[in-house]
Formats: C-alpha cells, sequence, structure tokens
C-alpha cells in the first residue's frame, strides 16, 4: 500500500469509527496483536480516536 492509499484509508476508517461512535455503537476491544512488533496503523488511529473522545469500550481477552 503506498502512503496515499494508506492516508486514504486511515480516513474511511476513522470517518467510519466516527459514524458507529455516534450511533452509540458498542466497541470490543481485543487488544493489540502480539505477533506484530508495531501495532496495526489503523488499531493505534482507532485507539487514539476512541480515547481522545472518552469513549468506553468493552475490552476482551484475545482469541487464542
Amino acid at each position: 500500500m503506498t502512503p496515499k492509499e494508506m492516508g486514504t484509508a486511515l480516513g474511511r476508517n476513522e470517518k467510519w469509527l466516527n459514524s458507529k461512535m455516534k450511533e452509540g455503537y458498542k466497541i470490543y476491544d481485543i487488544g493489540h496483536d502480539p505477533i506484530r512488533e508495531i501495532p496495526s496503523p489503523f488499531y493505534a488511529r482507532e485507539k487514539s480516536m476512541i480515547q481522545q473522545k472518552g469513549y468506553s469500550t468493552i475490552e476482551l481477552s484475545r482469541p487464542k
């Protein structure tokens, strides 16, 4: 994915997540992928957005 494509994809994901928070959806967080050294840019952006808005999440254990 090129940097431009990544920026576009992150923007779409941000718009989607904002719409779900605005509609009052429950957000379940299974945490970061322990296999990745660097977190997914999508997960990192989502965590940041959720924290900035003070939106509550439901933390679940990562499936095995």
